[in-house]
Parts: structure tokens; C-alpha cells; sequence
């Protein structure tokens, strides 16, 4: 699944970036971490491999419509190799840790029922998906959905990231919540979130979830 992501991501950074790595025969940086970058065109082919401090590698090769990814960084840190490379200079380490710190803030809004601080937390044009139910189109359906839950139901709710992939205009999460109340979990399952920047923060753009637990009969 994650090739299949990394390859359509791939695909669409050549075909609006490439034409600029394309006007430089060979090009190498050095980021302040220790990443090193190196981008090489010639004849017809370009080449892009980056290697982290710790020394893994990832390696894109196009040649003609061919699109060849290889090596152990080929995920976080090859995005921030294409990223680089189309001059956008994302950082997808800080993302991430902005996207957890809002997570945080998610998780307490909804044992406290603050539906104010939980639709702060929504793109303004967002868009829910939300299980056995139909698509919520206003960020303040969630925020009407939270404020209605019984005070005392949940008294922790955890959300872990298990993957941020992107770009400078659109991040995706993928990951893991628990709900549980003081002795046990309630509901558990998994969740694929978009992220977008409005107002100079990441806001969630499209969320869906689902849980793991079995139906209950009716």
C-alpha cells in the first residue's frame, strides 16, 4: 500500500516539478540535520538520491516513463527529498509534530465536550466521513456531535500517528485512536485524516474513521 501511495505521489511530482530539477546537469545540498540530497540529469535521465544522517538511502530514477524507487528511506524520507527538490522546503518532522500537538488538543476537547476548541481544529471548508452515517459538510456538525455526548462517557481519548506523507499544500495522516473511560476501552479503530494550512496552521481538511470493534446486533 505504501509503494502504491509513494509511487502515485511520485508520478504527480514529475509531472509538475521535474522540468525544473531538469535545468541543472548535477546539484548537491546539505541540510542543517545532516540529510544530504543529491539531483543529476543527463541525457534524458534524472536521478535524485537522498541519505539521511544515520545513513539510509532513497533513490528515485526516471528515465523515459519509467519510475524506479529503491532503498530502506524510501517513506519519510523521500518525501522530503521530492519536496526539496520542487523548492516547496516542507519539513514533514515538524509537520507531524504540529499534527500531534492538535491531536492532543482533540483528544481532551472531546472528554470535555469543548466543542468550541474542537472546531477550532477544522479546516474551514472541511469534510467528514464519519461511520454508518452520511458526510458532514459543516466543521460545526462536529462540534454539535461532541457537545452531545453524555459528560463522563469517555475520560481518555488517544490518537497516534502512524504515517505522514505530503506536501506543502496537503498532508496525509494515517492512524490509530482509542476511547476509553477509567477502567477500560470503549471503542478502538483507525482513522485517515487530510490536512490542510489555513491561517498559517494545519487544520484538518478531510477526516474518516472506522472502528475495530465488532457491531453490535440489533
Amino acid at each position: 500500500m505504501k509503494r502504491s501511495i509513494l509511487f502515485a505521489l511520485v508520478l504527480a511530482f514529475l509531472t509538475t516539478s521535474l522540468n525544473t530539477v531538469a535545468q541543472e546537469t548535477k546539484t548537491k545540498e546539505k541540510s542543517a540535520t545532516g540529510e544530504k540530497t543529491k539531483t543529476k540529469t543527463e541525457g534524458g535521465q534524472t536521478k535524485i538520491k537522498s541519505e539521511t544522517a544515520d545513513g539510509q538511502e532513497a533513490k528515485m530514477k526516471k528515465e523515459d516513463d519509467k519510475v524506479v524507487l529503491k532503498g530502506e528511506g524510501v517513506g519519510t524520507q523521500f518525501d522530503k527529498t521530492m519536496n526539496q527538490a520542487a523548492g516547496t522546503n516542507i519539513n514533514l518532522d515538524v509537520v507531524r509534530q504540529e499534527i500531534n500537538n492538535a491531536n492532543q488538543l482533540f483528544g481532551q476537547a472531546f472528554v470535555k465536550g469543548d466543542s468550541v476548541t474542537m472546531v477550532s481544529l477544522y479546516h474551514s471548508e472541511a469534510r467528514l466521513f464519519p461511520p454508518n452515517a452520511a458526510m458532514m459538510s459543516d466543521r460545526s456538525e462536529m462540534g454539535r456531535l461532541v457537545a452531545g455526548i453524555p459528560r463522563g462517557t469517555f475520560q481518555r481519548v488517544q490518537l497516534t500517528t502512524t504515517d505522514v506523507i505530503g506536501g506543502q499544500d496537503l498532508v496525509v495522516e494515517t492512524g490509530t485512536y482509542e476511547m476509553a473511560d477509567a477502567s477500560k476501552v470503549l471503542e478502538k479503530g483507525k482513522y485517515i485524516v487530510v490536512w490542510k494550512q489555513e491561517n498559517g496552521r494545519w487544520r484538518i481538511y478531510r477526516d474518516i474513521w472506522n472502528s475495530d470493534m465488532a457491531a453490535t446486533p440489533r
